[in-house]
């Protein structure tokens, strides 16, 4: 699983837009930058993004981030998951329970350390 050292600036910025409620536009305006700089800033791709506090990452939002850096969009996560988009978003959002959702990424960890190990 992932830890808050594990991060880049980049997902600490989206883990803290997310909790805040709001979109890249409004995330962008309250740093005072472009919009096209804050995307830069959670893409990693841009120096001086803002330090964020976050404290304790949760469940719900390791399973976004996992989702992220798997590349599967959430247009694709329902033929890729198995579940559908509206309730993928309410588990990320911490707004259902995560059982599945964690359930689902322990077994693909498992099958990735099955591939390597062969």
């Amino acid at each position: 699983m992932l830890y808050l050292s594990d991060l880049s600036p980049g997902e600490k910025l989206q883990i803290d837009r997310r909790r805040a409620g709001r979109s890249q536009r409004e995330a962008a305006a309250k740093h005072g930058v472009r919009l096209y700089t804050y995307r830069a800033w959670e893409d990693d791709r841009a120096n001086g993004s803002p330090s964020v506090a976050l404290g304790r990452l949760h469940p719900w939002e390791r399973c976004y981030l996992l989702r992220v850096r798997a590349d599967i969009l959430l247009k694709d996560a329902p033929r890729k998951m198995g579940f559908t988009r509206w309730w993928l978003c309410q588990m990320e959002y911490g707004r259902a329970p995560t059982t599945a959702l964690l359930q689902y990424w322990g077994r693909r960890a498992v099958a990735r350390k099955r591939k390597t190990a062969s």
